[in-house]
């Protein structure tokens, strides 16, 4: 099935990917709450070209277990860091995936990769130590971000979203820096976001698709890690098809401007 034929279906089937969690074999999960300012210019979320507040509530999807594709991330005395500790993956193996629920009823899910030319997709979920000499202060520093490129001769997606948080309190973690160590924590005026912000766009050469462009910055409130053992199984296929659609692509540009914020992090 093309990925223009799909697109038919795409408003539908967004509004019912609640319903269709991703499958995988979860290490942890984190769930960020709290509000969001969207920007839509397409009128996919509401009326066209409008601003608007609402709650949402994101959830990263985190497995660690080998496959090609992941890496783990455990070093130490990495400026700005006197340690950090996280996973990434990339590629088919797609191992850090996401769903981000606003409060309107929309559900958006991203992090997976579909294969074939111009596809792909990006996970990324770390914990860090600050290094106090280092210009950031003392305590910690979280990280999380999923993407997916979806990019054939007929049609573009666009989806990408990084998180990235700072803490003096290292979130009343102590001295851990292990990424998937259950707590909850209600973010506090001395904690600094760098970066909470995603963007949803599909465009096309034809009329069979709904354009979209959804732009959104998220402001924390709580966020809950939970650690889980790795249950297995995959997604059935009707749940395939209607997180298909709900998946876009992020740009050459984005992917680097997303890549370059990790780094201040993770290098």
């Amino acid at each position: 099935m093309r990925l223009s034929a799909i697109h038919l279906a795409a408003s539908a089937a967004i509004l019912a990917l609640g319903a269709a969690q991703p499958a995988l074999a979860v290490q942890s999960t984190a769930e960020i709450t709290g509000t969001a300012t969207v920007v839509d210019t397409s009128g996919f979320t509401g009326p066209a070209n409008t601003t608007y507040q609402t709650t949402f509530d994101l959830t990263f999807f985190v497995n660690d277990a080998a496959a090609p594709g992941v890496q783990i991330d455990n070093v130490t005395n990495q400026a700005p860091f006197i340690r950090v500790f996280g996973v990434r993956s990339d590629g088919a193996a797609a191992q850090i995936q996401a769903d981000l629920s606003f409060g309107y009823g929309g559900d958006l899910g991203f992090g997976f990769d579909f294969g074939g030319a111009g596809s792909g997709a990006f996970g990324e979920a770390a914990r860090g130590l600050l290094d106090p000499t280092a210009g950031f202060g003392p305590g910690g520093a979280l990280e999380y971000a999923a993407e997916t490129t979806i990019n054939d001769p007929d049609t573009y997606f666009l989806f990408n979203l990084n998180f990235v948080v700072l803490s003096p309190t290292n979130f009343g973690l102590g001295s851990s820096v292990d990424y998937n160590k259950p707590f909850t924590y209600v973010f506090g005026p001395n904690d600094a976001v760098l970066d909470a912000e995603g963007v949803y766009q599909i465009d096309c050469d034809n009329q069979s698709c709904l354009q979209t462009d959804v732009r959104f910055t998220l402001t924390p409130e709580t966020i809950t890690v939970t650690s889980n053992e790795p249950t297995g199984g995959v997604p059935e296929p009707g749940a395939w098809a209607l997180m298909i659609v709900g998946f876009g692509g992020v740009g050459a540009a984005l992917r680097r401007r997303g890549a370059q914020r990790a780094r201040v992090l993770l290098q």
